[in-house]
């Protein structure tokens, strides 16, 4: 409750709600990456895991087309889709994330050093003989 105060005193309710356009903006990035990489993902490994009999179905009697019987993966595979998808989210959405946080981090507040940093003294070595 200290800081909800302390923030509300030093920067007013704006305050409380300082860098909130940058979330706001890469969530819907963030969810159509991780949603477009399992879908993706999911066509990938129903492609490998597809067996001949799979691929084309004889029943259909709809001319001289293939149609595509869908192939359901089991959890492991999709636990993997998964996987695929967090990776391909990761590398694709981690540089805006961090521009991100740095952004709501931001504060009109003072800092706390001023000057050197409070460690500045020289690190002695110790010798063993």
């Amino acid at each position: 409750m200290q800081v909800v105060m302390r923030t509300l005193r030093d920067e007013g309710i704006k305050g409380l709600y300082r860098g909130m356009n940058a979330p706001l903006a890469s969530t819907p990035l963030v969810n159509a990456v991780v949603f477009a990489g399992y879908e993706n993902a999911k066509k990938i490994i129903a492609s490998l895991s597809a067996q001949p009999a799979q691929v084309k179905n004889s029943k259909s009697g709809g001319g001289d087309e293939d149609s595509h019987m869908p192939v359901k993966l089991s959890l492991s595979q999709l636990g993997l889709c998964g996987g695929m998808a967090g990776v391909m989210a990761c590398t694709i959405v981690a540089p805006i994330e961090m521009i991100r946080i740095r952004m709501q981090v931001q504060s009109s507040i003072k800092p706390l050093y001023k000057g050197k940093p409070p460690h500045t003294t020289p690190h002695h070595t110790t010798h063993f003989s």
